[in-house]
């Protein structure tokens, strides 16, 4: 990760000795007690104007007997100007389907994408703001983008994989994957 803050003009920070973590607990992602970020890229982005960091975090889930540490790559974009509706996208999953199934309330359509639909789940209480940013190109970038995590809270837009740490020579195609993701959304 040096290497690549380095070559592309980050800032490496080994450890998360500024609480990003703890700032960040009104994500999901972050409400683990053991989760630590680690290698931290961190760059200040003016077209955006924010900062956009690309960082590991690791926490343990503790289930009956037995524990298992997660690792995952993150994206974390925190602009300076425009907030994002709140909202949640996550993919679909075998179980969601036969839950849908029995439930009467579904995922608000916020756009005409059947084929996003089937792979996806959006959930936001602000979906009249919403509804204007999502676009083609968002759910393109989603579809592409092998089962990736979105969330978004005031200023803030995080990106992940479930329990996906990505190889060094793949961080560079998810920061870009991540600004592309944020700019569909304006």
């Amino acid at each position: 990760m040096g290497k690549i803050a380095l070559v592309h003009q980050f800032a490496f920070v080994p450890k998360d000795e500024t609480g990003l973590a703890k700032a960040m607990k009104a994500f999901s992602l972050f409400k683990h007690k053991s989760g630590k970020i680690s290698n931290m890229l961190e760059k200040e982005v003016r077209e955006i104007p924010g900062k956009v960091r690309v960082f590991d975090y690791k926490y343990t889930v503790h289930t009956g007997n037995s524990n298992a540490t997660i690792i995952q790559t993150v994206f974390l974009l925190s602009s300076n100007s425009q907030e994002l509706p709140a909202f949640k996208v996550y993919p679909r999953t075998f179980f969601h389907k036969i839950a849908a199934y029995f439930r009467k309330n579904k995922t608000p359509e916020l756009i005409k994408d059947p084929a996003f639909y089937e792979r996806y789940i959006v959930k936001t209480e602000e979906a009249a703001e919403l509804k204007p940013r999502m676009n083609y190109d968002f759910t393109r970038l989603l579809k592409n983008g092998k089962n990736l995590r979105v969330e978004s809270l005031d200023n803030h837009l995080l990106i992940y994989r479930d329990s996906k740490r990505l190889p060094v020579e793949e961080i560079m195609d998810f920061y870009e994957l991540g600004l592309k993701i944020y700019n569909s959304l304006k």
